[in-house]
């Protein structure tokens, strides 16, 4: 079903920061611990061979310093649940400034890339097919008018671009698709889409979708450059010249509880002054798929998402 109905991602010919794959961050960062001052941060040193990792004091780059295995930063990212089960959808987290973090405040964990090239990751001058996995994720809920199948497509961007006070390195986005239960079981068509955008989103009706091809399975989504929400139409269409066809290539489409980051439950990007300028938690973590709900709104039945939501 996640193949089947798979989206086409399209981004504006401005766009400078392309979905990626996660582990092409985690080789240019490096794992840190985030104190509260006067405390210093530290950094996770993993000396090779068979000596452990551990965090030290400083401010070091370099071999020792950067690409920490997933195996060590997993490990400290489970150690406050050694005496209990670790369930990142249920876990309080390790990400500085997030109010469900074990400590508050800036005590946590995180990850912070080195400085790239300013042309780096900056986007062609002529439409690109964008190649990068996408990462699957799917809940059951019993919802106010039924039962439903939920079904998240999240894309990985090193960096979020969006106004002075909410920049900040790494960016989870994601857009949802729901099915009835007896829908979903059938193989029909979803029956809604949400498209997340910031702190709130956009619900529609599966039939009202803009699609990439004539069999009407594949939407389109439309990821502004500003922060990378996610829109189903936009007004200047023609200038969303890059895609990326998720279906194209089943080996890019990734279950996350099969990810070896699964479990990382600090920041993805250096800590900023507030929660909006620190890097965000990764899928496992993020509480989105339980906020979206299906409601009668004029005699038809929407996905909405509540006023209150904070992802």
């Amino acid at each position: 079903m996640a193949e089947r109905y798979a989206p086409r991602a399209r981004f504006h010919r401005s766009e400078k920061h392309f979905p990626q794959d996660p582990e092409a961050f985690r080789r240019i960062s490096r794992f840190r611990e985030s104190n509260p001052w006067p405390t210093p941060d530290r950094g996770w040193f993993e000396p090779g061979g068979s000596a452990p990792g551990r965090f030290e004091e400083g401010d070091s780059w370099g071999p020792g310093y950067e690409s920490a295995p997933w195996s060590s930063i997993d490990a400290e990212s489970r150690r406050p649940y050694r005496a209990g089960a670790f369930d990142p959808s249920t876990a309080r987290n390790r990400r500085p400034r997030d109010a469900n973090n074990f400590r508050g405040g800036s005590h946590g964990i995180f990850l912070e890339r080195r400085e790239v090239g300013e042309d780096e990751f900056r986007a062609p001058d002529h439409p690109q097919v964008i190649e990068a996995p996408v990462f699957i994720d799917s809940h059951v809920h019993q919802g106010e008018t039924g039962r439903y199948v939920r079904l998240l497509y999240w894309f990985w961007f090193e960096l979020n671009w969006y106004r002075v006070l909410y920049t900040h390195e790494g960016d989870w986005e994601h857009v949802t698709w729901i099915w009835d239960e007896k829908a979903f079981v059938d193989g029909d068509a979803p029956g809604w889409a949400f498209f997340a955008q910031h702190n709130g989103g956009e619900g529609r009706v599966w039939s009202d979708l803009v699609f990439s091809d004539a069999a009407g399975l594949h939407p389109d989504i439309f990821v502004n450059p500003a922060g990378h929400p996610a829109h189903p139409t936009a007004d200047d269409a023609g200038d969303y010249v890059h895609s990326l066809d998720t279906w194209r290539d089943v080996r890019q489409l990734r279950w996350v509880h099969g990810e070896p980051w699964r479990d990382f439950a600090g920041a993805w990007g250096a800590v900023g002054s507030s929660t909006h300028t620190t890097g965000p938690l990764g899928p496992a973590f993020k509480r989105s798929s339980d906020n979206v709900r299906i409601r009668w709104i004029g005699g038809r039945r929407h996905a909405v998402v509540p006023k209150w939501w904070n992802r």
